[in-house]
C-alpha cells in the first residue's frame, strides 16, 4: 500500500490525464489517492536510487495530524474498499501519533 507522500515520485503527464488529476476532496491526500489508483488501475511503479525531492515539515500534513491520518484512512477505503481494514489501522496510527495531535485549547 502507499502511505507516503508523492514528494519523490515523477509522475507522467500521460498517467495524470489517464486517471485525471489530483482531488480537491481530499487536499491532505490527494497525492496518496492518485498513487492508491494508479496502483489499481495496474499502473507500474519504478524506484530510482537519487533524491529528487525532500520532505519539509512545514505542511498541513505536518501540522494537521489527524487531518492527515483521516484523509488518508478516506483514500484507501475509497480505493480498496476494506474499511474494517483501513479503520483499524487508523486507529493503530491514531495512538502512535497520539502525541502529535493537537488538543483544541
Amino acid at each position: 500500500g502507499v502511505s507516503a507522500h508523492s514528494v519523490g515520485s515523477l509522475i507522467r503527464r500521460s498517467l495524470h490525464n489517464e486517471l485525471g488529476f489530483y482531488s480537491r476532496r481530499l487536499p491532505i491526500a490527494a497525492d496518496t489517492l492518485f498513487l492508491l489508483s494508479a496502483l489499481k488501475a495496474g499502473k507500474r511503479f519504478e524506484y530510482l536510487d537519487e533524491i529528487v525531492g525532500s520532505f519539509g515539515t512545514s505542511g498541513v500534513s505536518s501540522s494537521d495530524t489527524l487531518g492527515a491520518l483521516t484523509e488518508s484512512m478516506r483514500a484507501h477505503i475509497q480505493v480498496d474498499g476494506r474499511w474494517l481494514l483501513h479503520v483499524s489501522l487508523f486507529f493503530l496510527r491514531l495512538l502512535r501519533n497520539a502525541h502529535r495531535i493537537r488538543r483544541p485549547r
